[in-house]
């Protein structure tokens, strides 16, 4: 999620939000040194009054790197699940939603973990949605349904494809190649480009699996 803001002094500032990810995070410098970016937790009772907490029940956190030098303005800040239906409400800047409505993380560690499915009866289906029955299938639709109905009406730009992903801004693969995921023919660089540059609204909402054959599915 891309959020932009005007500063006072006309200075423009982006912030990069990745959302819903619940892993370690190395931030690397433009001579590719690794930086290791300290993690702060969100205090308790913050976290109790918005609701958000990680899928174990842990604390969210977040990582900011304010920058330096030419880059002293562009800061970098990255959430640890801090789940966005709580913070967004909370954020005045435009900001663009870019996510998979089948998000392959939540899938595996949210939706159907190993440790709540001890019989495996997700097991294939986990690993290949091709091979889901009817009653998953219908899981996975709840599941896109729901993240739908979080989103904010506010909201004048986002990208939600129905591909079994997790994080498509990374790579120029999926962000803007010859191949990369589409909707209604517009890859996400140039969604992102058309909100970010005021050309139009951009609410691009993909129809539900298995309808797109220009995904890059992590599975199967």
């Amino acid at each position: 999620m891309a959020a932009k803001k005007k500063l006072n002094s006309g200075v423009e500032i982006v912030l990069v939000l990745v959302l819903l990810t619940c892993a370690p995070s190395l931030i690397h410098s433009a001579d590719d040194n690794r930086l290791l970016v300290n993690m702060t937790l969100v205090p308790n009772s913050t976290a109790s009054a918005l609701g958000a907490f990680c899928l174990d029940g842990s604390l969210p956190a977040y990582h900011l790197h304010r920058g330096f030098g030419a880059g002293a303005r562009n800061w970098l800040l990255q959430f640890e699940c801090f789940f966005p239906q709580y913070a967004l409400k909370y954020i005045e800047t435009p900001f663009f939603v870019l996510n998979s409505a089948y998000d392959v993380f939540q899938f595996h560690h949210g939706l159907a973990p190993p440790s709540a499915d001890k019989r495996g009866h997700w097991n294939r289906c986990s690993f290949d949605p091709a091979a889901c029955n009817a009653n998953q299938i219908d899981v996975l639709q709840g599941f896109r349904n729901d993240m739908l109905a979080a989103l904010p009406s506010r909201l004048d730009g986002m990208f939600i494809n129905s591909c079994f992903a997790h994080g498509q801004s990374e790579s120029q693969d999926t962000w803007f190649a010859d191949d990369s995921p589409r909707i209604h023919d517009k890859t996400i660089a140039e969604a992102v480009g058309d909100w970010y540059y005021n050309r139009r609204v951009t609410k691009e909402i993909d129809c539900p699996y298995p309808c797109d054959s220009t995904c890059h599915n992590l599975i199967p």
